[in-house]
């Protein structure tokens, strides 16, 4: 599932980077103040994905932690 989850992430930030250079502006600003606006949405959902990996990771390390004390238990 984490694997899947991964491979999601990846295509969907690079499938969006091919836009980033796509700008719609009069030309009063910046070429590269406005890719780099287009990246704002990439950036914020690359962060919530860092960090819903983070949490899985944190409750790996309980559930491994759990499971090894049990089984300590367990073979007394």
């Amino acid at each position: 599932m984490i694997g899947a989850t991964f491979y999601l992430f990846g295509f969907v930030l690079f499938f969006s980077l091919q836009f980033a250079i796509n700008t719609f502006g009069d030309g009063r600003g910046s070429l590269w103040l406005q890719i780099l606006q287009n990246f704002v949405i990439d950036f914020a959902f690359a962060a919530n994905v860092f960090l819903v990996f983070l949490a899985l990771h944190i409750v790996l390390c309980f559930a491994s932690v759990g499971l090894h004390a049990y089984s300590k238990a367990k073979s007394r």
